[in-house]
């Protein structure tokens, strides 16, 4: 095992994001499902009461958000490619907005409560960028909150001989960025284009600057 902590290995992992946006589709087909899609606008909204743990263990909601525009991104720490990379990816894209990030954050939401406590969680991606914000909650918050926005996920089971704790998790690999009333506004879906998530946040700043 490697004697260095995660973020040591972050460059080589940023290499690997387009074999690891072809992963997250593969998950959905080996999955057999397709990814919901989203709730309506006054459906939606209700994402913004579920309660939900932040990583200094207390309870909280997307609702602490309003105010700002707000990219989450779903999955688990344990997440062998996906996770790492396109939080890797968020960070260089929110790097890029310079001051614009004043009125964004960046939030990671585990969908693995089992594994993922909160504390874990808040080294996890700090690793990636100090100012993201890592998320949690009950399995049952976890599916309402992921319905509303149209995410999927599925455990899959620890292959034959390995611990059971040893699943991991089929999910949809987006981006979700929400508007400062707490609304879904846009979801960015892989493959990731350089760019791509930062011009849609200057898109959306530029036009509420007015």
């Amino acid at each position: 095992m490697s004697k260095h902590p995660f973020w040591y290995h972050a460059p080589r992992l940023c290499l690997t994001a387009a074999l690891a946006t072809i992963i997250g589709f593969l998950a959905f087909e080996f999955a057999g499902e397709s990814p919901p899609k989203p709730a309506n606008g006054n459906e939606s909204s209700a994402m913004s009461t579920l309660p939900l743990l932040n990583e200094n263990g207390a309870v909280t909601s997307l609702g602490a958000f309003k105010g700002s525009w707000v990219v989450v991104f779903f999955g688990y720490a344990t997440c062998p490619d996906v996770c790492p990379t396109s939080l890797a990816y968020l960070a260089r894209e929110l790097k890029q907005l310079g001051s614009g990030t004043a009125n964004v954050r960046g939030v990671f939401i585990s969908l693995d409560p089992k594994r993922d406590n909160p504390d874990s969680l808040g080294r996890y991606v700090h690793y990636f960028d100090p100012n993201l914000t890592a998320l949690t909650g009950t399995e049952e918050n976890l599916r309402r909150l992921s319905k509303l926005l149209g995410v999927y996920y599925e455990v899959q089971p620890a292959p034959k001989g390995q611990p059971e704790n040893a699943y991991t998790l089929a999910h949809t690999a987006s981006f979700f960025i929400l508007s400062p009333t707490g609304e879904l506004a846009q979801t960015i879906s892989p493959p990731f284009a350089p760019g791509a998530v930062a011009g849609a946040l200057r898109t959306v700043l530029a036009a509420t600057a007015h």
